[in-house]
């Protein structure tokens, strides 16, 4: 059983919106509405409450910022590979300009991957 599929199904279906955000630039994503937002987050703090998550903020990205948001949710043992697990790699990106003329938007990424099975991908119970 996998845990956190209705978290996962949120950012699947922002993830099949993307589209090109400004006309001038190659960027991807959703753009970054109040709603929008507000149902990422809840996704990613969902899954982030399941599994272990690496967040990180950048203050570089040129006139703003950039936050990177990811999981990798394991689904099932690899009959392949010794000590190895498939699951599901997941990559939400929130860039942030100050520029009016450019809105912040999300650019999701979900993909199938096989890991080591060396770490637990579950946070540890409190």
């Amino acid at each position: 059983m996998t845990f956190g599929t209705e978290h996962l199904s949120i950012l699947e279906a922002y993830a099949k919106e993307q589209r090109r955000v400004y006309d001038d630039a190659c960027d991807f994503g959703v753009i970054a509405g109040p709603e929008v937002k507000a149902q990422i987050r809840s996704a990613c703090k969902g899954l982030a409450d399941i599994y272990v998550n690496e967040k990180k903020v950048s203050n570089s990205y040129p006139n703003g910022g950039l936050a990177k948001w990811c999981t990798f949710i394991p689904i099932e043992r690899c009959d392949y590979g010794h000590n190895m697990v498939d699951g599901i790699y997941v990559e939400v990106v929130l860039v942030e300009t100050t520029t009016p003329r450019y809105p912040a938007y999300f650019t999701i990424q979900i993909k199938r991957e096989t890991r080591p099975d060396e770490i637990s991908y579950f946070k540890e119970a409190a």
